[in-house]
C-alpha cells in the first residue's frame, strides 16, 4: 500500500520575499516522513486570503494530508483562519477555552489581554482545537470526507517556538495511526567530507540501484556547503524490523565510501567529534588563525565544555602578528610569504611551543576576494598540524598540508576550517591526512585536493 500523500502550505509574505528561511516545511517534513507520510508538495502563499484558498484548492488536489503554518496572528494580515473558513464552507466561531488560556497567559504579565487577540480564539466551525499552551494562537483540524477521498487539514501558528510543540502533542500520533500504515520511520544522516558528491556516488551507486524500488529503504544525496551528507531512510511496522533495514544498510554505507571521510551521523559536527576524541585521550589543543579570523576556535567553543580541551586560539592576521605572537621568522615571511607551508608549519609550532598544548593546528591563505596571484590564487590555504609525541623519545611532529578551494570568501573560510578540523581528526584516530579526493583527482578530477607540503620530526623541547 504506498504512503499517505502529504503536503505542507506556509504562509507569509515574508517567506515569499525572501526575509525569512521556511524552517517550518523542513521540520515538518522530517516529521511527517517519520509519521509514515510521504510529503509531495511544499507551497507558500503570502498573506493574501485568496492566494492562502488557490494554495488549498491546489494542495487538496493532489493531497490527503494538508498542514498549514502561519496566518494564525492578532493582525489585519493573518488571514489563514478565515481562508480556511471560506475554503471548507464553514463560519468561524470563537472557542470559550481558547480566550481563558489567553486571559490566564495575559494575567500573568499583570495585565488583560489586548481586544485583537481574541480573535486567535475563532475556528471554522466543528473543528476540532489545537490549544496553545506555548503561545497565544490556537491551531484547529478540519476534516472533509472520509477513506481514499477525504482530506484532512490542520492550521499551527507560525513561530517554531510554538508550533513544533503543538505537533508534538497533538498531530504526531493521530497522523501515524491514522495515515502511517502502521509504519514507523527513521532517517540516519551520514555526514563526509573530503570527497566529491559524484565520486561518492560511484562507490554508493550498488546500494542505491538496489533501493530504488524499495518502499521502505531509500538513500539519498545532500550536497552541503564543504560536505556532502548521505541519507539513509528505513521504515517497518516494529522497531526490531525498522533496525533489520537500517542498521545493516548504514554499516554498507559506512564500509563503502573512502577510508574516514564518514566523520559523523545527525547531530554530530567536525567540532563535536574533534571534542570528543581530544576528551576521550586527555589531549589539549592551540589554534593559531590568519585567514579564518577565528573561525576554528568558534567552531570548537561552541561545544559545550570545550575548555576541557581547548587551551587557547589566537588570530595572528598581521605579519607582525605571526612574527610577536607566534614566533614566526621574518626571514621566512620574507622568503616565501605569510601564505606558505612554511609559515603554517611556524605558526603550528609556535602555538605548541607558547600554549604548552599537545596538538596545534594552523591556517593560513587567500580567502579573496582580493590578494591573489598566478603563483597563489584566491582560494589557497596552508595548514600546520604539530604534535608532541607521547614516547620514549618524546619530540615533536608537525606537517603540512594545503588546499585550493577557488570560491567566495566565507565558503573558502569555512572550507578551511573544515579541514583544519579534519586534520585534527585525522591525527587523533591515526587516519591517513591527506584527503580522500587527493587519490580521486588524477581519474576523476576533484574540486579541492589537500596534499602534504611538508612533514618534519623535531627534537624534544628543552
Amino acid at each position: 500500500m504506498p504512503p499517505t500523500p502529504a503536503g505542507i502550505l506556509s504562509t507569509g509574505t515574508e517567506i515569499l520575499q525572501g526575509l525569512y528561511a521556511d524552517t517550518n516545511a523542513q521540520w515538518l517534513s522530517e516529521r511527517l516522513g517519520e509519521a509514515g507520510l510521504e510529503v509531495v508538495r511544499h507551497v507558500a502563499a503570502p498573506d493574501d486570503a485568496r492566494a492562502v484558498a488557490d494554495a488549498l484548492n491546489y494542495l487538496a488536489g493532489v493531497c490527503r494530508v494538508v498542514v498549514i503554518t502561519g496566518g494564525l496572528g492578532p493582525t489585519e494580515d493573518d488571514l489563514t483562519r478565515q481562508a480556511v473558513a471560506e475554503f471548507f464552507g464553514r463560519p468561524l466561531v470563537e472557542d470559550a477555552r481558547a480566550w481563558r488560556m489567553i486571559e490566564e497567559r495575559w494575567g500573568k504579565r499583570g495585565s488583560p489581554p489586548p481586544r485583537s487577540n481574541r480573535v486567535q480564539c475563532l475556528v471554522p466551525e466543528g473543528a476540532r482545537v489545537l490549544y496553545n499552551r506555548w503561545g497565544t494562537a490556537a491551531g484547529f483540524i478540519v476534516e472533509r470526507g472520509r477513506g481514499g477521498n477525504g482530506l484532512w487539514f490542520a492550521a499551527m501558528p507560525g513561530p517554531p517556538r510554538e508550533m513544533q510543540p503543538m505537533y508534538r502533542a497533538y498531530l504526531e500520533k493521530e497522523l501515524a495511526k491514522r495515515f502511517g500504515g502502521g509504519l514507523i520511520a527513521r532517517a540516519v544522516t551520514l555526514h563526509t567530507f573530503g570527497v566529491s558528491e559524484s565520486f561518492l556516488n560511484g562507490l554508493l551507486r550498488p546500494l542505491f540501484d538496489e533501493t530504488r524500488e524499495d518502499p521502505y529503504r531509500t538513500l539519498a544525496f545532500l550536497a552541503g556547503e564543504a560536505r556532502v551528507d548521505v541519507r539513509v531512510t528505513c521504515s517497518g511496522r516494529t522497531r526490531a524490523e525498522l533496525r533489520r533495514r537500517l542498521d545493516p544498510l548504514v554499516a554498507r554505507a559506512r564500509r563503502r565510501a573512502p577510508r574516514g571521510c564518514m566523520y559523523g551521523r545527525d547531530a554530530d559536527t567536525l567540532e563535536s567529534v574533534v571534542g570528543r576524541l581530544l576528551r576521550r585521550q586527555g589531549l589539549k589543543l592551540a589554534v593559531a588563525e590568519s585567514c579564518t579570523g577565528g573561525l576554528v576556535a568558534k567552531r570548537l567553543t561552541d561545544v559545550p565544555g570545550s575548555s576541557e580541551f581547548l587551551i587557547e586560539g589566537l588570530v595572528a592576521y598581521s605579519d607582525e602578528a605571526k612574527r610577536a605572537r607566534l614566533g614566526v621568522s621574518a626571514a621566512t615571511l620574507r622568503r616565501h610569504g605569510a601564505v606558505s607551508a612554511e609559515v603554517a608549519q611556524e605558526m603550528a609550532l609556535g602555538a605548541l611551543r607558547h600554549s604548552g598544548a599537545d596538538i596545534a593546528v594552523s591556517v593560513t591563505g587567500i580567502a579573496g576576494p582580493g590578494g591573489g596571484t598566478r603563483e597563489k590564487p584566491v582560494g589557497l590555504v596552508y595548514y600546520g598540524l604539530a604534535r608532541r609525541e607521547r614516547t620514549e623519545a618524546g619530540g615533536v611532529s608537525v606537517a603540512t598540508f594545503r588546499t585550493c578551494f577557488p570560491s567566495g570568501r566565507d565558503l573558502v573560510r569555512l572550507f578551511a576550517s573544515h579541514r583544519a578540523l579534519d586534520l585534527i581528526r585525522r591525527r587523533l584516530l591515526g587516519l591517513p591526512l591527506e584527503l580522500p579526493g587527493d587519490a580521486e583527482k588524477g581519474a576523476r578530477g576533484a574540486t579541492a585536493g589537500s596534499v602534504p607540503a611538508a612533514r618534519r620530526n623535531l627534537r624534544p623541547e628543552r
